[in-house]
C-alpha cells in the first residue's frame, strides 16, 4: 500500500477552506483517482498547542493507493486538474511526500 500524504504548512497571510476541501476537492480527487487504486483518505486539521502555539500545518491529508506504480499513473493522467482547483480552497503551497508506515500500534 502507498501512502500520500499532502501537508499544507502554516504561514502568515494563509487561508484554507475546509468546508470546499471536504465538499469539492476531494471528491473530484475520489472520482478521478478511484481507477488508479485510491483507496481513501484522511484529512486532519491543525490546532494550537496546549501553550497557544499555532500548528506547524493547517491540514494534512492522507491519500491511500493500492501501490505507488497506480498512484504516479493517477496523478500523471490527472495532476494539472486536481492542482488548478488548488486555488479555489488555498493560497498555500503544499508539501507532497510518498510515505511508507515502519511501524503501526495497532489501532
Amino acid at each position: 500500500m502507498a501512502h500520500f500524504v499532502v501537508t499544507y504548512p502554516n504561514k502568515e497571510n494563509n487561508h484554507f477552506d475546509f468546508d470546499y476541501y471536504l465538499s469539492t476537492h476531494l471528491p473530484l480527487g475520489n472520482r478521478l483517482l478511484k481507477d488508479y487504486g485510491l483507496t481513501g483518505w484522511e484529512v486532519e486539521k491543525g490546532r494550537p498547542n496546549a501553550r497557544g502555539e499555532p500548528p506547524a500545518f493547517i491540514c494534512i491529508t492522507r491519500l491511500y493507493f493500492g501501490d505507488p506504480e497506480q498512484m504516479n499513473a493517477g496523478f500523471a493522467a490527472h495532476g494539472a486538474e486536481l492542482k488548478d482547483d488548488m486555488s479555489n480552497y488555498t493560497n498555500i503551497e503544499p508539501v507532497f511526500t510518498l510515505v511508507e508506515t515502519v511501524g503501526n500500534s495497532g489501532k
